[in-house]
């Protein structure tokens, strides 16, 4: 039996080459998909790892607040925008020793706010917010309850941000509060918050001699 042997018509090989031509169309709108969507979560994460970060260094100043001299200049203080203060656990490169800081809720130029940290020649934005709305710091008292400043309204502070007012006789607060609140508008329209314990004493520090005549 004589057996014929036939290639591919024209016709074929043309089908074959035009599926090809579909199927590598079809892979590469799929590989650069994904290639944008690679891009797009891992800059959301990243952003949402230095958010995590920058919360987390906010947290580590104002857990590291220490009192000062009951008559010193770096007494803490605390507005609704504004704080004020020492810490052991500042964000410099040298840390360590009690630095004066200061952090202040300020507008960005790319619309929002932003939370501005500031301690001698450093400078960092810890958080920033795209969504308008009002930001503010508030303090818990040992007792948890709430206030707009620090040390609370009736008792006058030893700095100008927050403004004077008549003592009043009840016992003075100590200098620290026990927590820090941030509360700032989220891209939900919601409230984002933060919260700072404070470790440590609370108490104004006494100078060696009054350390020497205490009884």
């Amino acid at each position: 039996m004589n057996r014929v042997e036939r290639g591919f018509t024209l016709v074929e090989v043309l089908v074959v080459l035009v599926i090809t031509a579909l199927l590598s169309t079809l892979l590469l709108q799929v590989l650069s998909q994904v290639s944008r969507l690679q891009a797009r979560f891992g800059s959301q994460i990243e952003q949402s790892r230095g958010g995590a970060m920058r919360a987390d260094w906010f947290r580590q100043l104002l857990q590291g607040l220490k009192p000062d001299y009951a008559d010193g200049q770096q007494r803490f203080v605390g507005a609704s925008s504004r704080i004020e203060g020492l810490s052991s656990s500042g964000l410099s490169a040298t840390g360590g020793a009690p630095l004066p800081f200061t952090l202040e809720i300020m507008p960005s130029t790319a619309g929002g706010g932003q939370l501005r940290y500031r301690s001698g020649a450093a400078q960092l934005d810890l958080i920033r917010w795209r969504s308008g709305g009002r930001a503010e710091f508030a303090y818990l008292d040992a007792a948890g309850t709430e206030h707009a400043q620090w040390p609370p309204l009736g008792f006058a502070p030893m700095a100008s941000i927050v403004p004077t007012a008549s003592r009043l006789s009840a016992p003075s607060p100590p200098q620290l509060p026990a927590a820090v609140l941030l509360k700032w508008p989220n891209d939900a329209g919601g409230r984002a918050l933060l919260v700072a314990v404070v470790r440590g004493d609370l108490e104004a520090r006494r100078r060696p001699f009054q350390l020497l005549a205490a009884p």
